[in-house]
């Protein structure tokens, strides 16, 4: 595939890297050291490498974490719920444009609800900060900035593991458990089954709890740049979805080889045979 193909993703991305890092030279962050995570002595190193380690933890888990779930989700599917469905691949062609861009939007927004669920935890704060940065209630804003290094990897994991599965193109349909019956006849991809079930973390609830944390930030605060802060808090769901385009290319770039390697494992669950899926209209 042409480097021409992710013209426009390769442009969002070198303009939010550039926007990160106008971000990180205006600000003027406490030099004290904020987590032992990362091994430097020194706040603005910590969080210049954090426009390195979001990247990097979103391939890691999209090409390690995605890879490991994608065969158990597909087996629990065929075992737990496909007793009496018939599954099959599905050949779907490759789209002449780059449709991704936002992609990496639902990993990201369940990234930051695990990032919230874990950031107001005081226990583990205490743990992963240094005590200066510690905070004695709610929803420590420097934690959530350094768990989501973990968290990134986890959400573009678990949503890597059903595009794996949607690059394999498995569909499955009822014509036999509905057979007797007046059900109606559905041919379903898996991957949309369990897009829909992963997402539903990734919806309604991260967006309250995600403006709570910024109500929260906005009335603990100082003063002074308070607006600007508040701004960049509502747009970092934004920034980690591009600054995550990233895996999301390389990913689609491994398109033939996702496939081959789900395809093979299906085979050995019993998903062998290919269905030719057509439509005809007819006047009543």
């Amino acid at each position: 595939m042409s480097i021409s193909y992710y013209k426009k993703p390769l442009i969002i991305l070198a303009i939010t890297f550039l926007f990160a890092a106008l971000l990180l030279l205006i600000s003027t962050p406490d030099s004290t050291p904020q987590t032992p995570l990362i091994i430097f002595d020194d706040a603005n190193i910590e969080n210049d490498l954090l426009i390195i380690i979001y990247p990097l933890s979103g391939i890691l888990g999209t090409f390690i974490l995605g890879y490991v779930l994608a065969p158990i989700f597909m087996f629990i599917h065929v075992k737990i719920f496909g007793r009496k469905l018939e599954y099959g691949f599905q050949e779907v062609e490759k789209p002449p444009k780059f449709n991704k861009t936002f992609r990496g939007f639902f990993p990201i927004l369940l990234s930051i609800n695990i990032t919230l669920i874990l950031a107001s935890n005081q226990d583990l704060m205490n743990i992963i900060l240094y005590p200066d940065h510690q905070v004695s209630e709610g929803i420590n804003s420097i934690g959530v900035i350094f768990l989501l290094m973990f968290t990134i990897g986890i959400g573009l994991g678990l949503f890597s593991a059903v595009w794996l599965i949607n690059d394999a193109g498995i569909v499955y349909s009822n014509r036999k458990k509905i057979k007797g019956t007046d059900k109606n006849f559905e041919v379903r991809s898996m991957s949309s089954f369990l897009h829909n079930i992963i997402k539903g973390y990734a919806g309604i609830s991260v967006i309250i709890n995600f403006a709570e944390y910024v109500f929260f930030y906005a009335v603990n605060f100082e003063t002074e740049g308070l607006v600007e802060n508040v701004i960049y808090q509502i747009i970092i769901p934004f920034l980690l979805t591009f600054i995550n385009l990233l895996p999301v290319m390389l990913f689609d770039m491994n398109r033939d080889t996702n496939k081959r390697y789900i395809r093979k494992i299906a085979r050995k669950v019993g998903i062998v045979d290919t269905f030719e899926i057509s439509i005809t209209k007819k006047n009543q």
